[in-house]
């Protein structure tokens, strides 16, 4: 079903905070426009809009909660009530919310018979559109071939569902079946199919695969008959199924014959024929007995590292024709030669245990195997009756018979697992009951022993008790502090941290209270509120590497409760490690500072600077939009730093950084790319005009002479700017043009001396 996961993704949905970028845009009435609500955001869908328009049914089916309705290009799914009385090509009006899934859906409260109307004509429709989710909800057609198809039981009606092979992929397509198309005669045809595509989606509502809704076996239109019938194709030996291929490469259907000796409805059965048997996956629900002979059609695949076929389809012969089980022992099975086949082995019962969609034996051979012989249950579609539990005292030796099925590996290289898949619970045959000597008589001796020996040594077991708690505390202790080493050492958020170190606290003393104060007032914990209660607190200073003090942990006990060992290594341990975190988190802080910022002027640094403009390169790409570049080189640095020393050239640089810092705007980023070179990303603008001001304004800020310890300096500088897009795209064209510039201002600046 195409929505079979839409109370998982509404329950995800709906306990996740949302906040919709723009509210005013969400219409305060109901939508009552299709295109509005195909425009929507799964964001703003969770936020669960009233919803009213009309539409056209293009999907529906009673006893189904899923509803397509499509108005011109536009299309949606609704969950609906499955007793609705609306059909294909229905005008309906929808009354409910909005929720997010795939795509935006609806919740619908309510659906509104209008009246009968022209269904929207489909479009054509291609595999990678559809697995896209382009198509997701339209009214489609599609060519392909058809692998399979069978009848098959939902919701208590029968449907059409078939395996449709397109020109780039595979996907599955089902309508309500009348009986007026025999599914064995659709195999191999080329056929146009009319529906609303649907997708399969896994827990995560993520999609894993197309499947087109018919509402009716009126859009399967044959294009191309099959070459060759299934029931003509020549029957094919079990083991030589892979030797064939189509011109294409690919494998081709091919027919067998064999006994059915398993079969699991809807699912999968397993044939014989003499030596060699065969795995047979398949949707096929009719009844079939154990033992009828019958034809499949299907392709080849592998199962388990065995030769299996895929999409099955029957064709039964009328014959009978039962197999009798070949007696094994698990050493035989255990070299993976009888996979698949029917056979019966001998072992004693260990266990056995009623799952949900499996009940389970595990047995153990004379020779040692561990194996498990497994019934599972029926699809719970099919309606089938569950078996009772066939209950088998523990310690039996049994005959179980069944398919054998082994695990994927190679059998030149050693031994491989297997199961033995039971048909009934009549496959199990108690052959004689458990030894006197049996689990249960051992586990009521041992029992009337440990009596004794508790009446005996009750105290000692009680000193033991206790130390074993206390191990298990100090266990318990020791992997938390670990954890939060760990945390601190991976850079964890610090909320996370001092609310692991404050847990562990609590665990230490349970019934305290327990909050951390640092140094600028910030608060973690929970410090008690109740303000009748006297409460005893202690501190502990949180004090840094330095002596210097970071904050306090604080714990509150009851006024009547005495000081305990505990709180003495507790408290001290707890603090040392708030103090390593914040410590930690300081140096980090430091160490990404220093990466991005020059030490000297406490401007971003080339690393800095080419991260920022290599992102405003993708924002501002397409969108029409400008920044500028400056390009500023400081004249005479040089002279500066050989006639006055490098000291007063770095007192120098962090003076001319401070007036270029006072003229640049907070939105634009000034940065130190080399000894005396700088530049500034300029956004914001809309012409090269207004980087050129900015320019003039940087270039003012060297007017004044400098003032540097007893030296005064007549400053100056030679800036180049570019504008983003016309000097360039890429981050070495802008650089190379804005240095360009600035060269020219350098050079014309020398020329007029």
């Amino acid at each position: 079903m195409k929505r079979c996961f839409a109370a998982l993704a509404l329950f995800l949905f709906a306990t996740l905070p949302v906040c919709l970028a723009d509210d005013a845009a969400l219409p305060a009435q109901p939508i009552t426009s299709l295109s509005v609500l195909h425009s929507l955001t799964n964001e703003q869908a969770n936020r669960s809009l009233r919803v009213a328009f009309e539409g056209v049914v293009t999907y529906y089916r009673r006893g189904n909660a899923d509803l397509f309705v499509q108005d011109g290009e536009n299309s949606i799914y609704a969950e609906v009530s499955p007793n609705l009385n609306i059909s294909f090509g229905d005008r309906v009006l929808v009354k409910g919310t909005t929720r997010a899934s795939f795509r935006p859906e609806i919740a619908a409260e309510s659906v509104q018979f209008l009246r009968h109307d022209t269904p929207p004509p489909p479009i054509p429709a291609t595999y990678r559109q559809m697995i896209r989710g382009d198509l997701d909800t339209r009214r489609v057609t599609v060519n392909g071939k058809v692998e399979s198809a069978d009848v098959v039981m939902d919701a208590g009606s029968q449907k059409l569902y078939m395996h449709v092979l397109m020109k780039d992929g595979a996907i599955d397509a089902e309508g309500s079946y009348d009986g007026s198309i025999h599914p064995a005669d659709l195999l191999d045809e080329d056929v146009e199919l009319t529906g609303s595509v649907a997708g399969e989606f896994d827990y995560k509502i993520q999609l894993t695969g197309v499947l087109l809704q018919m509402p009716t076996l009126a859009g399967i239109r044959i294009l191309k008959p099959a070459e060759v019938r299934s029931s003509e194709l020549p029957i094919t030996p079990m083991d030589e199924i892979l030797r064939g291929y189509d011109t294409q490469g690919r494998l081709r259907r091919v027919r067998i014959q064999g006994t059915v000796t398993y079969y699991q409805p809807g699912a999968a059965l397993v044939l014989q024929k003499g030596p060699k048997s065969l795995w047979v996956s398949t949707k096929y629900e009719q009844p079939l007995a154990i033992g009828q002979q019958i034809y499949v059609t299907g392709f080849p695949s592998v199962r388990n590292g065995s030769l299996a076929l895929a999409r099955g389809e029957i064709q039964d012969t009328g014959a009978n024709a039962p197999l009798a089980p070949a007696l094994l022992s698990a050493a035989e099975l255990n070299d993976g030669t009888h996979a698949f086949d029917l056979v019966s082995v001998e072992a004693k019962l260990l266990m056995s245990v009623r799952g949900s969609g499996q009940d389970q034996y595990v047995l153990v051979s004379p020779d040692g195997h561990l194996f498990s012989a497994i019934l599972r249950h029926p699809e719970r579609a099919l309606e089938n009756t569950l078996q009772p539990f066939r209950r088998v005292e523990i310690g039996s030796t049994v005959r179980v018979t069944g398919v054998c099925v082994v695990e994927n590996g190679d059998r030149y290289l050693g031994h491989v697992a297997f199961e033995v898949l039971l048909r009934s619970t009549n496959d199990i045959a108690v052959l004689r009951g458990p030894s006197i000597l049996s689990v249960r008589n051992l586990i009521a001796v041992v029992i009337l022993l440990l009596f004794a020996v508790i009446a005996v040594a009750a105290r000692q077991w009680l000193i033991e008790r206790k130390m074993r708690q206390q191990t298990a505390r100090q266990a318990e202790m020791e992997r938390r502090r670990s954890g939060i080493l760990e945390d601190i050492n991976s850079a964890q958020p610090m909320p996370d941290v001092l609310g692991r170190i404050i847990d562990m606290v609590l665990f230490r003393l349970p019934g305290a209270f327990c909050w951390i104060e640092l140094a600028d007032g910030t608060k973690f914990g929970n410090p008690p509120e109740n303000a009748l209660q006297v409460y005893r607190i202690v501190e502990a200073p949180v004090n840094g590497s330095r002596r210097n003090k970071l904050g306090v942990l604080r714990v509150a006990f009851l006024s009547a409760s005495s000081p305990s060992p505990a709180e003495k290594t507790m408290l001290p341990m707890a603090a040392g490690l708030v103090a390593l975190k914040l410590e930690t988190s300081r140096l980090y802080s430091e160490l990404i500072h220093r990466s991005e910022f020059d030490m000297l002027t406490e401007v971003h640094n080339r690393f800095s600077f080419e991260k920022e403009l290599d992102r405003m390169l993708v924002d501002f790409y397409g969108f029409g939009r400008v920044f500028g570049l400056i390009y500023i080189d400081l004249d005479n640095f040089k002279q500066i730093n050989d006639q006055y020393g490098h000291h007063v050239g770095d007192l120098y640089l962090q003076a001319c950084v401070a007036r270029l810092k006072n003229r640049v705007r907070p939105t634009d980023l000034l940065a130190r790319i080399g000894g005396d070179e700088f530049t500034v990303l300029v956004a914001g603008i809309s012409s090269r005009k207004d980087v050129q001001r900015i320019a003039n304004q940087l270039t003012d800020c060297f007017n004044e002479i400098f003032s540097i310890g007893p030296y005064t300096i007549k400053g100056g500088a030679s800036l180049g700017i570019a504008l983003y897009p016309d000097d360039g795209n890429t981050k070495d064209a802008l650089l190379n043009a804005a240095d360009a510039a600035m060269y020219m201002n350098k050079s014309s600046k020398m020329g007029l001396r």
